[in-house]
């Protein structure tokens, strides 16, 4: 049965005291580069190391987040094949949002919750499983979601504050690597997706604290003036701007990705998904929508707008895998991802 929130938020949202340390998949210290992390209890294997094939500058990747299995997939977008890993010796922890920024950096929300993790926003260069820049944020009890501005600002979704239990967006100066400042809208319960346009506005989905699921607008990604954009969602998915300048919406409560113009309203443009997609990104022709199935083990690609299922698939090897993030790289030109 398909649950009424992202799957991350289902045991913060319905587990008792008892269940919501189980819930809780995080919980050690981030480990240095190269070394292994502590095991997570539920997980069945040792962390595997991470690797990566040669990839010249004309190679098209597709990244998909493995959350079961502390990874990220690393494939050929053309072949299909896989091309590296980037694992828990790495410094993956519960990936969730992935994104690739102009200089193709992958970026990962490390969405462990709990324990003594800080540093939950990791930057992988083009080809190297070794991090680089990292955020911290130690105030972030859920992390999910992140986007770079063409400004430079980095903005990241926090589900929900254990504290407070609200969600909100963490704003990062450029060159900044703690948060510099708090984007709220009044009585928001639940934070998930982000992105920008050309503009630097910043669009998320929310749930508010009546259980309503709403598109919100943070022009120029202030806090003053944000707009609740009247879009009615199933179960909020990513948000993302294609390259005509509207908003994709994935609902997952439909299985479909649509298309609103930066206003709210429908412009007809819609595609029905095959299955539970979490994450999606538009290719940077954005000819293209590809989005990871947590259930299925891998990715898919569609076209856009048209619809149609493309025949190379990214298959997850991993057993018990669950797809969250999605990426591709090179990134979607002139948005945020």
């Amino acid at each position: 049965m398909r649950s009424l929130f992202p799957l991350r938020i289902v045991c913060g949202l319905f587990a008792g005291a008892a269940m919501l340390g189980a819930c809780s998949t995080g919980g050690s210290q981030l480990p240095a580069a190269g070394a292994n992390s502590p095991q997570n209890a539920h997980r069945g294997a040792a962390p595997r190391h991470s690797w990566m094939a040669h990839v010249d500058s004309s190679t098209r990747l597709v990244y998909v987040g493995d959350d079961e299995n502390n990874e990220i997939m690393v494939f050929n977008q053309k072949t299909g094949k896989v091309v590296g890993e980037i694992t828990e010796s790495s410094g993956i922890a519960d990936p969730q949002g992935l994104f690739v920024d102009a200089s193709h950096n992958l970026w990962v929300v490390n969405g462990a919750n709990g324990g003594s993790i800080q540093y939950r926003i990791l930057m992988f260069p083009r080809g190297s499983t070794t991090r680089g820049e990292v955020l911290s944020d130690p105030d972030a009890s859920n992390p999910m979601d992140l986007t770079i501005c063409r400004n430079g600002t980095t903005y990241v979704t926090n589900n929900e504050n254990f504290s407070t239990g609200t969600g909100s967006i963490e704003v990062y100066a450029p060159g900044s690597t703690s948060p510099t400042g708090t984007l709220v809208f009044p009585n928001v319960a639940y934070e998930y997706f982000v992105t920008c346009d050309s503009r630097n506005n910043v669009f998320t989905d929310i749930t508010n604290q009546y259980f309503s699921n709403d598109v919100v607008e943070f022009k120029k990604g202030k806090q003053s003036g944000a707009t609740d954009l009247n879009v009615s969602l199933n179960n909020p998915g990513a948000i993302k701007v294609d390259n005509a300048g509207n908003l994709l919406i994935d609902d997952q409560g439909s299985n479909t990705i649509a298309e609103y113009t930066k206003a709210g309203s429908p412009t007809g443009a819609s595609i029905t998904l095959t299955g539970n997609v979490f994450d999606f990104a538009v290719s940077r022709s954005g000819a293209f929508v590809g989005g990871s199935d947590l259930y299925k083990g891998g990715a898919f690609v569609w076209s856009w707008p048209g619809g149609s299922e493309q025949s190379t698939q990214y298959v997850n090897p991993n057993p018990h895998s669950l797809n969250f993030g999605f990426a591709f790289d090179p990134g979607q030109r002139g948005f945020g991802g």
